[in-house]
């Protein structure tokens, strides 16, 4: 078999993080963010979908321990800030 193909041996406790992230990431987000459309104007609630690059770099540095660049930061504030003047027609 690959390396690629290969599951990571994780213990039990390691397994049930993955497995209830899986979950909360399948079917939690869906309904948050339908949820946000409901109760926010739309491009209120795209804006703030939006700013997933700005919350995974602090994640992936405390999580991963990835370096933070320059150009990940300036990268994650292009992508939020032109999706926020697409939404909000500027």
């Amino acid at each position: 078999m690959p390396q690629w193909a290969r599951l990571p041996r994780l213990d039990r406790r390691e397994w049930v993080f993955v497995a209830v992230g899986a979950m909360l990431c399948t079917f939690l987000t869906p309904i948050l963010s339908t949820t946000a459309l409901f109760l926010l104007e739309v491009p209120v609630c795209i804006a703030l979908t939006s700013t997933g690059p700005i919350l995974s770099l602090p994640l992936a540095y405390l999580i991963k321990g990835e370096k933070i660049t320059y150009q990940s930061i300036l990268g994650a504030v292009l992508a939020c800030s032109g999706v926020a003047l697409f939404a909000h027609g500027r």
